[in-house]
């Protein structure tokens, strides 16, 4: 999603694709960094620091932006806000676009899809670590122990933090 929102023409093309796919009924369920927390961040390390390039992160991930941001107006357009990002042993700095939300919305509607769910990583772990069903999934892949805690590293967790998952009904 976050690579489509380079431009207007290549976020139109994605939402075409899925709905040209999709049955009605159908669901596109998908991931993106958390707009809203990337803003955030990006006022927040230009305002904490003189660099050319702020960013956040920890030891296994990295977000830079290219530019101090210094109110959300700068923000003028809908596509082409970039920030490169690395995650360790799986994307090296590679370029992404903030996927604005409410004009993501908006333009998946003109598609037929209409969003039915977005919850951040880190309470949709809190809201489904009690199922039974995904409590022995999260068991088995390693990411608490037997009774629920978390097993993960924090810098792991603090870089799931920066996601939300969505998902959009064809109607």
């Amino acid at each position: 999603m976050h690579y489509a929102f380079e431009s207007e023409a290549k976020a139109r093309t994605m939402l075409e694709n899925v709905s040209k796919y999709l049955v009605t009924g159908g669901v596109m369920i998908g991931t993106i960094p958390d707009p809203d927390l990337l803003l955030h961040e990006w006022e927040r390390c230009s305002h904490d620091s003189n660099e050319d390039q702020p960013s956040f992160g920890n030891s296994i991930y990295q977000i830079r932006f290219p530019y101090p941001l210094t109110s959300r107006e700068q923000l003028d357009q809908v596509y082409g806000n970039r920030y490169s990002f690395y995650l360790q042993d799986a994307v090296e700095d590679v370029p992404e676009y903030f996927v604005l939300w409410e004009p993501f919305v908006r333009l998946a509607e003109q598609y037929g899809l209409k969003l039915v769910y977005k919850k951040g990583f880190h309470e949709l772990f809190q809201q489904e670590k009690i199922n039974p069903t995904y409590k022995s999934l999260l068991f088995r892949m390693k990411v608490t122990h037997s009774d629920g805690t978390l097993l993960i590293p924090n810098d792991q967790w603090d870089a799931s933090g920066i996601y939300l998952a969505f998902a959009f009904i064809k109607v």
